[in-house]
């Protein structure tokens, strides 16, 4: 008899986490920082740049007063911080209560995950559910394109490709600015690395002592540092200093003939 085979998934394909072992945790993982402020951030930016808008459109009106207009017109925005605010809650309290977390996993999305298994394939639900956060997305930044034109969301977003379009030329000149900016800061770290200092290895150094001719106490003197810096250890010791280097001074000696 043959063994039975384990059924696979639709496609021969297991789907993005599928296959790994529950979460044995009680609570929900903590999130870290970033991810707790991260769409709060974006949402302040978001609110700033449409207060900037007001004041680009009229130059006579202030901070203050395009900050009032905007409380106004960019409602929308407070919403969206305000249901940010409640989910960041609801992930604070569903990391330290445990009946919360069950609750949630459990009966709330443990009913739809199996409701859902039962009628779609986990390939098609991820793939689902990757469309809804492209829909979402596109959603918003036809609507915070049309705060922008001054139209309707569903008209901005049509017009989107030609203003795309239109922005590719000084999209283009920013990046070859950004791309100098980097070639010039990358030429000065590397002109400041190399330094005024001149390095020779031993193997470079042709010159030798008995190429030194008519400065015989100079070579004597230099004969003798150089055995301290050979072997600084013997200087230092005897509680003496050894140098860091040696500069010679003056007109070179005749050259040997």
């Amino acid at each position: 008899m043959s063994k039975a085979q384990a059924p696979t998934a639709d496609e021969g394909l297991s789907p993005p986490g599928g296959g790994r072992p529950a979460d044995a945790r009680l609570t929900r993982k903590p999130l870290g920082l970033w991810d707790r402020v991260k769409f709060l951030l974006l949402l302040a930016l978001l609110w700033f740049v449409l207060v900037w808008s007001v004041m680009a459109n009229d130059p006579l009106v202030g901070f203050s007063d395009a900050m009032r207009i905007e409380v106004r017109s960019g409602a929308w925005v407070f919403a969206l911080l305000g249901l940010e605010l409640l989910r960041q809650l609801h992930f604070l309290v569903s990391e330290h209560s445990r009946g919360y977390h069950h609750f949630w996993v459990s009966t709330v999305f443990g009913r739809m995950e199996r409701t859902s298994h039962r009628r779609l394939s986990n390939w098609t639900r991820f793939r689902l559910w990757r469309l809804a956060v492209w829909v979402f997305w596109i959603a918003v930044l036809a609507f915070v394109v049309s705060k922008f034109l001054h139209t309707s969301p569903i008209l901005a977003l049509i017009r989107a490709p030609r203003l795309i379009w239109h922005a590719l030329p000084f999209v283009f000149q920013i990046l070859v600015y950004v791309l100098l900016i980097i070639v010039q800061f990358a030429a000065l770290f590397w002109f400041m690395s190399r330094g005024g200092v001149d390095v020779y290895y031993p193997d470079d150094i042709k010159t030798r002592f008995t190429d030194v001719w008519g400065q015989d106490h100079v070579l004597e003197r230099v004969k003798e540092n150089i055995l301290y810096l050979e072997h600084p250890e013997l200087v230092e010791e005897r509680g003496g200093y050894v140098p860091g280097g040696l500069l010679l001074w003056g007109r070179p000696g005749p050259a040997r003939r």
